[in-house]
């Protein structure tokens, strides 16, 4: 809440309006970009898996070469399976957004004011929280993108292996 004195805006209904559509929209978006995230570590993981059920069942054990590329190809895809999550999870990770006012402040506030001037005081606060939640969205956004990234990275070296082991195992056969 902020303590200083808030002065009656003329149009104190339309700022009010606009103020909590816009904190409800940054609320909507943020439960949306917490979606994807999930959608995101859930891919990963699944390449990972997929991939490394692919490797279990192709892989020659009584091959040298075999092995080798299998093994190698796992761990460039844990590799890229490693920060693609951990990046998801830190973007997903619980963070305490801004919802202005308080309850409590919010009652306070209106026993000793008029409508206006509460709806303008809303209004304030809304903006506070809007502003505050913006930077955590982008560090959010950034560590998905980040998450992203290595999900392609992950899927690319999943390809490229399941590839290196057939060549391999074809050319051995």
């Amino acid at each position: 809440m902020r303590d200083e004195r808030v002065e009656e805006f003329e149009a104190a209904e339309v700022a009010y309006d606009v103020a909590m559509r816009r904190l409800d929209e940054q609320m909507r978006q943020i439960d949306a970009l917490d979606n994807k995230i999930t959608l995101v570590i859930g891919t990963a993981s699944a390449v990972a898996a997929l991939f490394a059920g692919f490797a279990a069942s192709t892989i020659h054990t009584d091959e040298t070469a075999s092995v080798v590329t299998g093994v190698l190809a796992l761990l460039t895809v844990g590799l890229m399976f490693a920060p693609s999550a951990t990046m998801g999870f830190r973007a997903y990770w619980f963070y305490e957004w801004s919802v202005r006012p308080g309850w409590d402040q919010l009652i306070e506030f209106s026993r000793n004011n008029s409508n206006g001037l509460v709806k303008s005081w809303v209004a304030v606060n809304c903006i506070a929280s809007l502003e505050t939640n913006t930077a955590q969205i982008q560090r959010k956004l950034g560590r998905a993108g980040l998450a992203v990234l290595f999900l392609m990275l992950e899927g690319a070296a999943a390809v490229l292996g399941m590839l290196a082991i057939l060549v391999v195992n074809g050319v051995i056969s």
